[in-house]
């Protein structure tokens, strides 16, 4: 599970992403937390930063 979230977001509270990852149960778990995002805006705020993550990630997953 990759959890994404942003230090702006007035919706959620960032804080919310520790309680998140430590409440899932999957082994393979990550975070990415970008700084000056608000929510939903990581990809736009930090793009190459976002999608190599996720890239790597989802990559990493299908190699086993």
């Amino acid at each position: 599970m990759l959890f994404i979230h942003g230090t702006d977001d007035a919706f959620v509270d960032p804080r919310q992403l520790d309680r998140n990852v430590d409440a899932c149960s999957s082994e393979r778990k990550e975070r990415l937390v970008v700084p000056g995002a608000g929510h939903a805006m990581s990809a736009s705020t930090d793009p190459e930063r976002y999608w190599s993550t996720v890239d790597r990630f989802v990559s990493d997953a299908l190699a086993g």
